[in-house]
This record gives C-alpha cells, structure tokens and sequence, in this order.
C-alpha cells in the first residue's frame, strides 16, 4: 500500500494511477506483439499453401497427352473447397460450443485462485485511495458511458409504459406529420389531420404496446433487475460519500472523484482564467425578457420579418439558463478538467440556428476548401493533397 500520513493523498493517487497505466500499456504491447505473430505465421501459412497449388497446376500442364488432368485439377479444387466449408461448419456448429464450455470452466477455475491482476480492458478510473464500490458495480461502470442497460422499461409498472408509449408515439407522429406535410422533390403532400394519419398512429400504438407489454424471460428479467439494484446501489454510495461520477475527456471511460476536489479544481480554474464568475440567483426570467425585447424592436423597426422574428423567438417553457461543467483529463497529470458550456436550451439558441442557416452557405461557399469537418474528412483532404503532389 503507498499511502501512508507521511505521503499526501495526491502523490499517492498520481503514483497508483501511473502504476496501473504502466501495466496497462505493457500488456497491451504484448498483446500487440502475439496477434502480430499469429498474423505473420498466418501469412506464411497462406503463401505456402498458394505456392503448393500452384505448383500442382503447373504439374498438371505440362502432360497434354493427359486429356484429364485439366478436370482433374478442377476436380482437386471442388474437393478442396468442400472440405474447407464442411470445416467450416463443424467449426461453427460444434466445435465452438465445446471450447466455450472448457473456457468457461477454465474461468471459473482461475477465479477460484487468482491473483490481483491489472487487465488491458477499459476500467473506470478513481481518483480515490479507498472506494466503496463492490466488484460487481466496478465491472458495470467499467462497461462505460456508451453501455446502454438493457431492459430498461421492463421493471416499470403498466401505467408508466403506457405512459411512456404515447409520449414516443406522439414525438413520432409529429415529426412524421410535419414531413409528410411538406413537399418533398416533388411528392405530393399530405394533410396534416388525414386520416392516414390516425390509422397509422393506431397501428403503431398497438405494435409499441406489444413490444413494451410482452413478459420477459425468466433470464433476461433477471438481468435487468440485477443490473438496476447495482445502478440504484451506486447512486446511492456517490451521494453519501460525496462522489462525482464524470465521463473523462478523450478517454471515453468514467471518472470518480471527490466532490470537494472538483469544486476545488473549478475555483482555481475560475481564478486563473478570470472569464467566469459563480452567480447566486438566477437571471433567466431577464435574459428571456431582454431577447423578446430585442426581436420585437428588430420587427418594429423593419429589420426583420415576421417569419424571421417567429423562427427566433425562445420558447419560455422550453429554455434554460446556460451553465458550465467539468470533465476530467484522466490522461494528464493532477487530472485537470476541461470546461464544458452548455447552451443548448438558452434563451439565445434559436437566434443562432438561424443565423447559422443563414450564413451557413455562404461561408461554406468560400471557406469550405480550407475548412476541416472532422477525422474523416482531414483523411479525404490529406488524399487528395497526395495526388495533387502537394507533399513531394
């Protein structure tokens, strides 16, 4: 154990986090350096088989008076391809259950007496000395933020489903309804209260309530009640002990760590950027009046138009006021955090969207040759600089 009160509790996570990274990166490299083998070995397999065969063909050539051996050769592939295929199959069908039940006992055998080994799959990182957390609920934080727990609806009660079938049946009739209604290269439109409508939705009621109401089986229900006692359990340890569970930035994998750390780590960031300040009470109510007042002046005064002013007017039961969070770069030393600023519901989105959709073709006109969309398209650019003979 590294920690001790002569160590601070800082070093001593530093030194823990770097130990399993170490271990981590060590095995990974080895692993990299197996596969690379099994596929040089597979390789070489591969040519020596082509070789073989294409010596037996040229056996077969070189006897023309032979009026078979052309069909003969035909004849060896069949026969080759067969065999291949049948394995195949046996492989499939039969052999593969058999190395799953031994690799399942072998499992079970090497819980039984393993040792505290550091794996090379994604884990949850905590920037703890001591969690509460049982293995079982480090496994499933461990599974990260894209696992998605399965069954969800399952345990909810009859009414809750239903509830939860008209509220996606309504989302999808109203964005099916506000397509349909429009014209579309060249199709015709539909009414928006046709009756094609209703007896779609009607239909579509009928198969959700099916698909949420239909008993699961005896293992999958099990499932999902397992997994939803771990969630509610691990819930309820990060609030009582003050924990803040985040998902780390780059890394793609969960984060714990002291709540105070985190408060203590967002003042000094507010400190040394001095570009943002905490606030005590709530300007939403203004903020929202102020953006009214401003498009109703615009439209007032001629500048915009009343469809303009309509697409850019917030929605008082809809927005929220913007706020800032923290990610933490587990990656980095001392785990700094990155600032978010979320203003996806703010008073002025519907502004910007508009603005964008404005000035969006224009720019795109222009700029689009330097601009860089994401990964993929840096690898188009990258190609075409290439055959253009830019970096010769």
């Amino acid at each position: 154990n590294l920690y001790s009160p002569m160590i601070r509790d800082s070093l001593a996570l530093e030194l823990k986090q770097q130990k399993y990274k170490i271990i981590q990166e060590a095995k990974r490299t080895w692993l990299t350096i197996y596969i690379h083998g099994y596929e040089t070995k597979y390789e070489e397999y591969v040519h020596q088989y082509q070789e073989t065969l294409k010596s037996f063909e040229l056996q077969c050539s070189n006897h023309p008076s032979q009026s078979t051996e052309t069909t003969r050769f035909q004849s060896f592939l069949l026969y080759i391809n067969h065999w291949i295929h049948r394995l195949k199959q046996e492989i499939y069908y039969q052999t593969i259950p058999i190395y799953r039940r031994k690799l399942i006992r072998l499992r079970r055998q090497w819980r039984l007496n393993k040792k505290k080994l550091v794996s090379i799959s994604p884990r949850i990182i905590m920037d703890l000395i001591r969690h509460p957390f049982t293995r079982a609920e480090l496994a499933v934080l461990s599974r990260g933020p894209s696992y998605i727990r399965s069954n969800q609806s399952a345990l909810r009660r009859s009414d809750q489903r239903e509830t939860q079938v008209d509220k996606e049946l309504n989302n999808i009739m109203d964005k099916l309804k506000k397509y349909m209604s429009a014209s579309h290269d060249g199709q015709p439109k539909i009414a928006y209260k046709a009756l094609v409508f209703k007896t779609y939705a009607e239909r579509l009621r009928t198969y959700l309530l099916s698909r949420y109401m239909t008993p699961l089986p005896f293992i999958d229900h099990l499932r999902a009640r397992q997994e939803l006692k771990l969630i509610k359990s691990i819930l309820q340890k990060l609030k009582r002990n003050k924990l803040i569970l985040r998902e780390t930035d780059k890394s793609g994998v969960f984060h714990i760590g002291r709540a105070s750390d985190y408060e203590r780590k967002a003042i000094e960031y507010r400190e040394k950027t001095g570009a943002y300040q905490e606030i005590t009470d709530n300007p939403l109510k203004d903020i929202f009046r102020q953006v009214v007042q401003l498009l109703n002046q615009l439209r007032s005064d001629n500048k915009i138009k009343v469809y303009q002013q309509m697409k850019m007017m917030p929605i008082q039961n809809k927005i929220e006021l913007s706020y800032m969070y923290f990610l933490p770069k587990a990656h980095k030393k001392g785990t700094p955090l990155r600032p978010i600023i979320n203003t996806i519901h703010a008073a002025t989105t519907a502004i910007s969207k508009y603005l964008d959709q404005s000035i969006r073709p224009l720019f795109d006109r222009f700029a689009r040759s330097t601009t860089i969309l994401d990964g993929v398209d840096l690898l188009v650019q990258l190609q075409r600089y290439i055959e253009k003979g830019y970096f010769n």
